[in-house]
């Protein structure tokens, strides 16, 4: 195999690179100045009518061509070598932009669905955060004292707000979110902002007052 078809062997795992071909090219361009040098003193010795002065500008002259063609050959090797290596990076190129394309189409394709779980997520929230202040504002109404007990029973709207506001940075902060990922309008205390996992949920927190609030009415919970 010629070193041209060696290099345009796509196949060829072993083909040489470019800068292999630069430095045999190098090579070959000393030894054909070397080879030109003794081709010009043999001349010259011709012309002098030296014993032996022919023969060795004849085998001079026979290796100089052979230099030669090696170089011209090196040359083009290393031009077919570089417009290959270009064709593998182009190639590696579209292949990685494929990729990127077809993670891009996955990760919208997963967005979409993300989006449609949290818009029914929010609607059972927003349904679940009315009856929450409804039966609070019902439970105020049908005894009124229990506005002098309140305390921590999370009964007016401003109390539930603040309640929620902290169960939204419960169940999606990180640590000090860092990242900004938490609900729009979650908050918390600042004792809290480093362990949002810690937060007592709303339910807890809801139950317990409901608890405090059932022992001053003296009643017990309904069955």
């Amino acid at each position: 195999m010629s070193i041209i078809e060696n290099v345009r062997g796509r196949a060829s795992p072993k083909a040489p690179s470019p800068a292999d071909i630069r430095a045999e090219l190098a090579l070959a361009e000393a030894t054909q100045i070397s080879l030109q040098s003794e081709h010009r003193a043999a001349a010259l010795a011709v012309f002098a009518h030296e014993a032996g002065a022919e023969g060795r500008l004849r085998d001079l002259e026979g290796k100089l061509a052979a230099q030669r063609h090696r170089v011209e050959t090196l040359k083009a090797a290393y031009d077919a070598a570089v417009e290959r290596e270009a064709e593998q990076q182009a190639a590696k190129k579209a292949a990685r932009e494929k990729k990127q394309r077809s993670d891009a189409a996955d990760a919208l394709a997963a967005r979409g669905k993300a989006a449609v779980a949290l818009s029914k997520a929010l609607g059972d929230a927003g349904v679940a955060y009315r009856a929450l202040l409804a039966h609070s504002t019902e439970a105020v109404t049908a005894y009124p004292p229990l506005t002098q007990w309140i305390g921590d029973g999370i009964c007016n709207a401003n109390d539930i707000r603040t309640a929620v506001q902290h169960e939204l940075y419960r169940v999606s902060a990180q640590a000090g979110d860092p990242d900004k990922s938490a609900l729009p309008g979650a908050q918390t205390s600042p004792h809290y902002e480093w362990q949002p996992k810690a937060i007592p949920s709303l339910g807890e927190r809801i139950t317990k007052a409901n608890e405090t609030l059932l022992a001053k009415l003296n009643v017990k919970a309904p069955g």
